[in-house]
Formats: C-alpha cells, sequence, structure tokens
C-alpha cells in the first residue's frame, strides 16, 4: 500500500512534463511578433500621453478661466469646479501613463 507522500510524489512525477510544456510556450511568447510589438505600441502611447495631456489641459483651464473673467457672479463657481475637474483629469492622466510605462519598462529586456 502506497503512503501518501508516495503518492504525492508519483503525481508530481506527471506534472514535470507538463510544466517544461508551459515555460517553452511562455518563452515563444515573449519572442513573438505580436507581443513585442504590444509593448513597444504601449510605451508609445504613454509617451504621447505624458507630453499631451498637460498641454491639452492648459489649454483648456486657460479657456475656462477666460470664460470665467468674462462670466456673471453666480457662474464663477461653475467655472471653478470646471477648472478643478479638468486639473484632476490631467493628474489622473498622467499617473495612468506613468503606470504604464512603469509597466511596460519591467518587461523590457
Amino acid at each position: 500500500m502506497d503512503t501518501e507522500d508516495e503518492i504525492y510524489i508519483k503525481g508530481m512525477d506527471g506534472m514535470n512534463p507538463m510544466l517544461y510544456n508551459l515555460s517553452a510556450m511562455f518563452l515563444s511568447l515573449e519572442s513573438s511578433t505580436i507581443v513585442q510589438g504590444t509593448k513597444n505600441l504601449l510605451n508609445d502611447a504613454s509617451k504621447a500621453l505624458l507630453v499631451i495631456l498637460p498641454i491639452a489641459a492648459g489649454a483648456a483651464i486657460i479657456f475656462c478661466a477666460i470664460r470665467r473673467m468674462m462670466s456673471d457672479e453666480h457662474e464663477i463657481p461653475t467655472w471653478n469646479k470646471r477648472m478643478a475637474g479638468i486639473a484632476v483629469a490631467a493628474v489622473i492622466g498622467v499617473c495612468a501613463s506613468a503606470i504604464i510605462s512603469v509597466v511596460t519598462g519591467y518587461y523590457s529586456s
């Protein structure tokens, strides 16, 4: 009669070839054209966002400031909220772009 340890070891013997096949599959996946292209696309998109987002947010805040100067007294808080929302959205976008750059940089060789 087999003990529990012997049964466990016998069960693991059948797993070794499957683990080797999985590691070979992931190694071939890493060097595939689709994975490399996707990694390059994410890097380029995050770099573009790091440039475009602050410029677009600055232009939108300038637009809101001009509209705030031309508005009545009861509309000024609305324009202030819009400017704050634009600033928060820009910070979130830049942080998301930086996170994408860090993650894709981790996988680069």
